[in-house]
């Protein structure tokens, strides 16, 4: 929590999530919007790999650490935004254009309860990995933590269709309704 909180991800992601919902309700997730995402496709890929070069150029150009680091953290900030961008127009330009339509629509119920799985990825990652938990970061190797990590999302994916077979909401999905509702 801290790391996320000194690395700005806890107002990005609060933002990306908002962001993302106002793109739903202004259906730009619909196939007649493919020109909208082709340029934001063309947009990202221009804007992405001078920023990420830019951020790895950083730390050779900008010595002092107290002007290094926060800009570094601007700059990462905007790469993996862009970066963001590209893979979201990317699907979605994959979906409406090959064959892997019904592949993608198996995941929508993944995508439904996203601020559940993303909770949830935490709480589970955190407690497998980090030393309150079974602080698994010095015994498993990268392949073994992908593999880990893959587990896990197949485990939410039924999860999640179990869930939404039952509920209209995932549960976090649902108390941030309800919060947004308060009179």
């Amino acid at each position: 929590l801290a790391w996320a909180w000194d690395n700005g991800r806890v107002f990005q992601t609060a933002a990306l999530f908002l962001f993302g919902y106002l793109i739903g309700r202004r259906e730009l997730f619909r196939k007649d919007n493919l020109k909208f995402w082709n340029k934001v496709l063309c947009g990202s890929l221009v804007a992405f790999f001078p920023l990420y070069g830019l951020g790895n150029m950083l730390p050779d150009f900008v010595e002092n650490a107290s002007v290094r680091i926060p800009l570094l953290l601007v700059v990462s900030s905007l790469y993996k935004f862009a970066f963001m961008l590209l893979l979201v127009s990317a699907v979605l330009n994959a979906y409406y254009r090959t064959d892997l339509q019904k592949c993608l629509n198996y995941l929508i119920p993944y995508g439904r309860m996203s601020l559940t799985n993303y909770i949830m990825q935490s709480v589970i990652g955190s407690m497998l990995f980090y030393n309150w938990g079974f602080g698994l970061h010095d015994k498993l190797g990268i392949t073994a933590s992908v593999l880990v990590g893959a587990l896990i999302f197949v485990l939410q994916l039924a999860f999640c269709r179990w869930w939404l077979h039952r509920y209209g909401h995932g549960p976090m999905e649902y108390l941030w309704k309800r919060a947004t509702w308060l009179k």
